[in-house]
């Protein structure tokens, strides 16, 4: 999991400029693919593509790159998978993110 979204962040970085909405096709294509690459054992191939999509949407439409910079720093600065995904859900935009997709498998 670990490189898996260090991949995501940097290319996130360097595929974008500074901007209120991510539009870059690279970079959500990265971030939908380190998405899909985690293993999900409760979820379907169809319903983890599915939330990957929503969860690619809603980073898309609610980061910039200076947070996506921040996490990234972040990341790197961490000696442990453990660490590095509480980083992740003390970021309000991933943990929203999440919660929104995974929501809807449940309605």
């Amino acid at each position: 999991m670990k490189n898996t979204l260090l991949i995501i962040i940097i290319s996130l970085i360097f595929a974008v400029e500074g901007r209120a909405e991510i539009s870059s096709k690279k970079a959500l294509k990265n971030l939908f693919d380190g998405c899909i690459k985690e293993e999900v054992k409760d979820f379907s191939l169809g319903a983890q593509f599915e939330f990957c999509a929503s969860f690619t949407k809603q980073i898309s439409i609610s980061m910039t790159i200076e947070e996506i910079m921040l996490i990234e720093m972040d990341m790197r600065a961490s000696s442990s998978e453990k660490e590095e995904t509480q980083i992740l859900a003390s970021n309000q935009n991933f943990k929203k993110a999440i919660a929104k997709c995974a929501a809807k498998f449940y309605e």
